[in-house]
């Protein structure tokens, strides 16, 4: 299978008015967007080959994206400005290979290269010149992993399985400490099954690792599982440890309306898990129900998490935090029907407020419903999909380098579509997204119970139109 496309985006702000071909702007301050302009290509490939105890799976995926930030006019006669211009590559090349399914491997290729260059812009004569080298930036990230397992079946009711799972990266740019950094991740881990009885099902792990960077502790882990006619009942205890990447210690990731920056100052995170489950599967002729309820809680160390920092975002390390919630789902599949609901009640605790640790638990409510709905003709569906994401605890960092409790308002997205399948070859879909037009919700920072700064996220470009025309060849 091979895929071609291209994605272009002419950049957005929400006081533009609507047009259906671009036309020209004035160089004012209507230059700078806060959805920033950019270029996309994706070129994929995937191979799957099978013989009689042996198959492969081989896929490649390449993409290029190119985003222009304009800056403001500068003050105070509005005839120049500073532009970034930021162009990335990526490419990933995986393989899967398995043999009579007891031995399983999987190596994947990823490469990650971007290059900003800050130009100094005449908007009189529209000349551009290249500033500083302290103002360009070029990186380049690599990561190798591969991960082989094999199962030994001991008897009918027993069996295990061993493995290792190798990590490798290597960073480079001219803002990285020595021009280059690499780490290592190397693990070796086991897993043992047992069949109790008919209905009765126990798992047991441990997992060894060796990282170059950071010292990993064992981590072990015991699952359960119990069937109950069409339900089955699971539970599990884990300890968790995760080491920052080097992404996450040294790279800028620049997206469409945000940077996220690397924080060389994080720790490992290391964790307690318990889950509990209930799945429940009824199926005939005429339908099929699957539900799932998964009850959880985790206590960790040191958490890695996201921190707004204003325009931009930056990683950093919680000292104690712990999290509990509620994950329910129900799937419903008929002939012309095919209902998805999840719900979730998710409560987070820390310590940043050192005389409140654990006292209080903020929850979260989040709601996803979607929806097909076939007419009878087979030709034509329609397509709901809502989203409610209430009131959500965050990080913040402050000007002085505190961090501080963060909310994030509640909000909701609908997008509705309608399908009609002319032809063998050729498919027309029309539709609205973002039905309630949410361009952005507003972030509080809260420190003692005070709202301490207020900023906006941006979420999506208001409500869009759309007309596709799909033509299979």
């Amino acid at each position: 299978m091979i895929s071609l496309s291209r994605n272009y985006f002419d950049g957005w702000s929400d006081s533009e008015n609507f047009t259906i071909i671009p036309k020209k702007n004035l160089a004012d301050s209507n230059r700078f967007k806060q959805w920033k302009p950019k270029e996309q290509y994706q070129f994929n490939t995937k191979i799957n080959r099978s013989w009689e105890n042996i198959s492969v799976k081989i896929s490649s995926n390449h993409f290029i994206e190119n985003i222009t930030n304009r800056g403001l006019p500068r003050k105070p006669y509005s005839i120049n400005a500073f532009d970034d211009y930021y162009k990335t590559y990526r490419n990933n090349i995986s393989s899967h290979l398995s043999f009579n399914d007891r031995l399983k491997s999987i190596i994947s290729f990823n490469s990650y290269k971007r290059k900003k260059n800050n130009y100094f812009i005449d908007l009189t004569t529209l000349e551009s010149t290249l500033t500083d080298d302290i103002n360009q930036t070029n990186t380049k990230h690599f990561l190798y992993t591969n991960k082989t397992d094999y199962l030994y079946k001991l008897n009918h009711k027993s069996d295990i399985q061993i493995g290792y799972d190798l990590n490798y990266e290597n960073t480079q740019g001219n803002r990285i400490q020595e021009d280059s950094k690499n780490q290592g991740d190397y693990a070796l881990f086991n897993n043992n099954e047992f069949l109790i009885n008919r209905n009765l099902k126990l798992r047991t792990g441990v997992r060894y690792s060796y990282n170059t960077s950071y010292k990993s502790p064992i981590t072990p882990s015991v699952h359960i599982k119990y069937n109950l006619g069409k339900f089955n009942l699971k539970g599990s205890w884990s300890k968790g440890f995760r080491s920052p990447s080097l992404k996450e210690l040294y790279l800028e990731f620049v997206d469409i309306n945000h940077n996220i920056i690397g924080n060389e100052f994080l720790i490992p995170e290391k964790s307690n898990n318990l889950q509990f489950s209930i799945d429940f599967n009824n199926q005939n002729k005429n339908y099929t129900i699957d539900f799932n309820n998964r009850l959880f809680y985790n206590n960790v160390k040191n958490l890695i998490t996201l921190a707004d920092i204003g325009s931009n975002y930056t990683y950093l390390n919680i000292g104690k935090f712990s999290s509990l919630g509620n994950l329910s789902s129900i799937n419903i599949i008929t002939k012309f029907l095919h209902l998805t609901n999840e719900f979730s009640l998710i409560g987070g605790s820390n310590n940043i407020e050192e005389d409140k640790i654990y006292e209080k638990y903020n929850y979260t409510k989040k709601y996803n419903l979607n929806l097909i709905i076939k007419l009878p003709n087979n030709n034509t569906s329609l397509s709901i999909f809502y989203q409610y994401s209430g009131k959500e605890n965050s990080f913040s960092l402050t000007d002085e380098g505190d961090i501080i409790n963060s909310q994030i308002d509640s909000y909701q997205i609908m997008n509705i579509n309608k399908s009609l399948k002319v032809s063998k070859n050729i498919n027309i879909i029309a539709g609205c997204k973002n039905i309630f037009n949410i361009t952005d919700i507003k972030t509080n920072g809260i420190n003692n119970n005070t709202h301490s700064s207020n900023s906006r996220l941006l979420i999506g470009t208001g409500r869009t139109y759309f007309l596709t025309i799909k033509y299979n060849i």
